[in-house]
């Protein structure tokens, strides 16, 4: 069975040159002309009786028929041979790449990341309830320290939540991590302790203590009192990164935030060996601070170190503590957290315990040993 399309000229006078051929087609004068079921005109639907072929407006036998007045679609099969679809449109790309670990975030996505997350953790701090209860709590805190730091606090920090807060854990990331700003500004890190020369307007900081640099020797070796004693020495120094990995005057700056790099006070120590005719060059620098009591008794070295941890290796290790021969600048410890947690109640308790504790034992080290002014 086949379809036939027909479009009637607007001209009234040309519609009647085809008169006989619609009579033709339409049954009247059947003899003349080919069977057609049905007649599809650009206009009204003309139909005759008798079975009608499928189209998409008839699903098959006894399927929905073309509405009225629509224009046949250009897929109708005219004389039994269907035209051929159009290929498919391109779906439209997505703003994300792909690589060989699969889809990952545009650089502009991770642009936005922390400021959306900022929103966010703004928006829970204001809506959820922040009552902490150390007793019952099973919370995690997140720290940034350095070696030198957490050998300092973390076992205090475990006895303190042994004791009134059980349920309690802890989590230590390196505080020397380039990306120290960024990750607390996402959230990922709780408590930063450290020294710091600025932060942005959007994190707090707690100075809770001062200390100064302070030496330490093998026991039984010579007492240093001058500087030109300290140059002949073997000097080792705690460095994780100095002028040549972008510091300016020991501090690398990140997102705002200022953080020292250099442990001890190296425009001091110049200073002092220049002030002797000395070039200034010490045998060893190592980013590890946990190294040096070992490599002091073994290699016998002279270490520049701060005076908490010297006074916490007087208690470890066959040591001696000494002042420095050169006056040098103090240092302050402090805190950095993000402002959205100035009212998290679990946060406050755990900044609480940190100030206790790292006030402690900077009085601890000045009783033990300290540096001229």
């Amino acid at each position: 069975m086949r379809t036939c399309t027909l479009r009637i000229p607007s001209d009234a006078a040309r519609l009647c040159s085809h008169m006989e051929a619609f009579k033709c087609l339409s049954g009247q004068n059947k003899s003349a002309c080919p069977s057609f079921p049905a007649i599809w005109f650009n206009g009204p639907i003309v139909q005759t009786a008798g079975p009608q072929p499928p189209s998409r407006f008839r699903g098959g036998h006894g399927g929905a028929e073309r509405p009225p007045g629509q224009s046949p679609a250009v897929h109708e099969p005219i004389g039994g041979q269907p035209r051929p679809r159009p290929p498919p449109r391109p779906a439209r790309r997505r703003p994300i790449s792909e690589n060989t670990q699969g889809l990952k975030p545009t650089a502009r996505a991770l642009e936005l990341a922390p400021e959306i997350v900022a929103a966010l953790a703004i928006v829970r701090t204001a809506v959820e309830r922040q009552e902490f209860d150390p007793a019952t709590s099973d919370r995690t805190f997140t720290l940034a320290a350095s070696d030198a730091l957490s050998i300092l606090t973390v076992q205090n920090l475990l006895r303190e939540f042994g004791r009134s807060a059980p349920g309690v854990s802890l989590v230590v990331k390196p505080g020397t991590r380039v990306d120290l700003g960024e990750m607390i500004d996402l959230g990922r890190i709780d408590v930063a302790l450290g020294s710091f020369s600025e932060w942005p307007e959007h994190m707090r900081f707690d100075p809770m203590a001062a200390y100064r640099d302070v030496l330490i020797s093998p026991i039984g070796s010579t007492p240093i009192e001058r500087s030109d004693q300290l140059h002949s020495r073997r000097l080792a120094v705690v460095s994780v990164g100095g002028e040549e990995e972008g510091a300016i005057g020991g501090f690398i700056y990140e997102r705002g935030l200022g953080r020292r790099t250099e442990m001890y006070d190296k425009a001091a120590l110049e200073r002092a060996f220049r002030n002797c005719g000395l070039i200034p060059r010490p045998l060893l620098a190592i980013p590890h601070a946990l190294l040096l009591p070992e490599l002091v008794v073994e290699a016998n070295l002279t270490a520049i170190i701060p005076h908490p941890l010297g006074a916490h290796f007087c208690r470890t290790h066959p040591v001696r503590l000494d002042k420095l021969p050169y006056p040098c600048a103090s240092q302050q410890i402090g805190m950095i957290w993000h402002q959205r947690s100035d009212k998290d109640e679990g946060l406050i308790w755990f900044r609480s315990i940190l100030r206790s504790l790292v006030s402690r034992l900077v009085s601890d080290g000045d009783q033990l040993g300290g540096a001229k002014s």
